[in-house]
């Protein structure tokens, strides 16, 4: 059996090491795996995926990934907000170190997926909220990694986008080892085979 990612004896203080946002958790989860993680609020579930992605160390224990992660928690993709959605694609892709071949198809995805038309070339700080969102989940999840964390992203928009999110979401599941917190047990359910609280 291979593992994407082995968590051992990990606990996570914020503050002088008395009070644990995690405490002494063990885990392992497998190639392929399709995780739910859910839990009270403040029980530690970001903190995890946080240090899952190596954004923040362990005050002990150990964590072991092995593959590419993307974070879905971190949706902001900004340089500069004075970009236009299209240039900020653009250097995303630039960054992630894609193939300038691959670029033009990938950014028609985004824009494709995003539906605001020709504000896709405006200023990203003149669009609207709901634009914005669009803009950086359609970014977000336009490269497939191997280990995905995601953390309540289905919040892009109106209903037709969030059903287009969850449509896009499942799809990343089904070829990733996925890892997704949630107060939706409905997202759970139909995103992961196994849940840990």
């Amino acid at each position: 059996m291979t593992y994407s990612i082995i968590i051992s004896s990990l606990s996570k203080s914020y503050s002088n090491g008395n009070s644990f946002a995690l405490n002494n958790v063990n885990l392992k989860i497998c190639n392929g795996e399709k995780i739910g993680i859910v839990g009270e609020n403040g029980a530690g579930k970001t903190t995890l995926l946080k240090l899952i992605a190596g954004s923040i160390s362990p005050s002990s224990g150990s964590i072991i990934t092995n593959g590419s992660i993307e974070c879905l928690f971190d949706s902001s993709v900004l340089l500069d907000p004075s970009q236009s959605a299209f240039q900020i694609s653009k250097d995303f892709l630039f960054l992630k170190g894609i193939n300038n071949d691959l670029t033009d198809s990938i950014i028609d995805d985004i824009k494709n997926f995003c539906d605001i038309g020709e504000r896709f070339f405006d200023p990203f700080y003149t669009l609207s909220l709901g634009m914005k969102a669009r803009v950086q989940f359609a970014i977000k999840t336009s490269l497939t990694s191997e280990i995905v964390l995601v953390d309540e992203v289905l919040g892009a928009g109106d209903t037709t986008m969030a059903l287009k999110a969850s449509k896009r979401i499942k799809n990343i599941s089904q070829s990733s080892t996925f890892i997704c917190v949630s107060h939706s047990l409905s997202h759970i359910r139909a995103f992961t085979d196994r849940c840990i609280w």
